[in-house]
């Protein structure tokens, strides 16, 4: 290789000079001008002094709000639906006089001696149970049987519900009646024939 020419390095120049020395210069003005930068920088707040080797203290946390209590809001009052009441139907006509006989009695007592007035039929329906004695127990042909106590009517019955509607059929006509005032008390003659025709059947 003695005779042979000589090949330059890649490190090296035309005149065999090294390459690496102006890349270093380089990198070391970058490295001084850095560390001029970070002299020049304003150096920040030191903390309190705490104990060596202690995290230094946090910062305080903002302020929480209260919570606003929920306002419950009442919701708007609904009427309720107003029920149509139908008309009452029977398929008989005796439905419809024991319907008159315990619920359309009237506001004016009728038995005779009495006059009693209230505002609802309701009332007088309870002023006649409280009142007045509306059925009696007779007996006829030898059998317990219950006799309205309405003045002049002889009916008897086997019940005393039947006894009891059968007086306040007596009332709901007599109020409906187109009379004045309650039902005159019957002559004592007209007493007298009740009471013997009631005699008769008992026997």
């Amino acid at each position: 290789m003695s005779g042979q020419e000589r090949t330059p390095l890649p490190f090296s120049g035309k005149g065999g000079g090294n390459l690496i020395e102006p890349i270093s210069d380089q990198l070391r003005a970058m490295a001084d001008a850095a560390a001029a930068a970070a002299a020049d920088a304003p150096a920040a707040p030191a903390g309190p002094a705490g104990p060596a080797g202690a995290a230094a203290p946090a910062a305080p946390a903002a302020p929480v709000p209260p919570a606003v209590p929920a306002v419950a809001v009442a919701a708007p009052a609904v009427p309720a639906p107003r029920r149509i009441r139908l008309p009452d139907t029977f398929t008989r006509q005796r439905g419809v006089w024991k319907h008159v006989a315990t619920t359309h009695l009237g506001t004016v007592c009728q038995v005779p001696g009495c006059g009693h007035t209230t505002g609802t039929d309701a009332r007088m329906k309870a002023h006649l149970k409280a009142a007045h004695q509306r059925s009696r127990r007779v007996r006829v042909a030898g059998a317990d049987r219950f006799q309205c106590a309405w003045p002049g009517c002889v009916r008897t019955f086997t019940r005393t519900w039947d006894a009891n509607t059968c007086f306040g059929r007596h009332q709901a006509d007599a109020f409906a009646a187109p009379v004045a005032g309650p039902v005159a008390a019957p002559a004592p003659a007209q007493q007298q024939q009740q009471q013997q025709s009631q005699q008769q059947q008992q026997n």
